[in-house]
């Protein structure tokens, strides 16, 4: 598994950088059972240099999931604190990586069904 941090026209500090660490480790752990290729992406960043007050830092987390065909799944938040725009960026990422292994399983369970029901009505000469 690899992380990438990129940090673009900010300097985080050390107790920032471990609160980063921690929030792609809460990722990482939802994505365990895509194996060891997942790659996770995290850029912070000032969304403007021209705007002082508001909504103004920005976070994005890209996982690349390996497979059949390489699955990206990316979330993107901007808040008027950077803290505040990685927390909500990690929970939309850990949102969409359980509906992920929701959406897998599904499709798995479906073929097994459909499998189950040719295996039961005959139709064997579909996997002969």
């Amino acid at each position: 598994m690899a992380r990438i941090i990129i940090h673009g026209n900010i300097k985080p500090t050390e107790a920032f950088y471990s609160f980063l660490e921690r929030k792609i480790r809460k990722i990482e752990s939802f994505t365990k059972g895509f194996g060891e290729g997942v790659i996770i992406r995290l850029e912070i960043s000032r969304a403007t240099s021209h705007h002082k007050k508001g909504r103004v830092f920005r976070a994005e987390i890209n996982c690349d999931i390996p497979g059949m065909k390489t699955k990206m799944i990316r979330t993107e938040s901007i808040n008027w604190k950077l803290q505040l725009a990685v927390e909500e960026a990690t929970k939309d990422m850990i949102r969409q990586l359980k509906e992920f292994k929701r959406l897998l399983s599904a499709k798995y369970k479906k073929g097994a069904r459909e499998f189950k029901q040719r295996i039961r009505t005959g139709d064997k000469n579909e996997y002969i």
